[in-house]
């Protein structure tokens, strides 16, 4: 049960994560266009990834192939960040 528990923990936290880097994107005046756009797409994939294994569609077996996309928005992420920092 506790078990259980901690993984939908942690899956609503991913689901929560990732919808709030799409929102960022959408809105973002910082990136390239293009970094940008990857970034979008990168992280819809990723949520609906996270959102149909959640729901039980596909296997956390499946899910794990976007594992280097999610990655790649980390490093995404970071990248904004100094953006930010250098734009400050």
């Amino acid at each position: 049960m506790a078990n259980q528990m901690a993984i939908v923990i942690f899956v609503f936290g991913n689901i929560i994560f990732l919808a709030g880097l799409l929102h960022l994107y959408l809105y973002d005046n910082l990136l390239k266009k293009w970094h940008r756009w990857t970034a979008i797409v990168a992280s819809s994939i990723s949520l609906i990834v996270f959102l149909i294994a959640f729901i039980g569609i596909i296997s956390w077996k499946q899910a794990l192939i976007t594992g280097p996309l999610v990655n790649l928005l980390y490093l995404t992420n970071a990248y904004y960040g100094l953006k930010l920092v250098e734009y400050n």
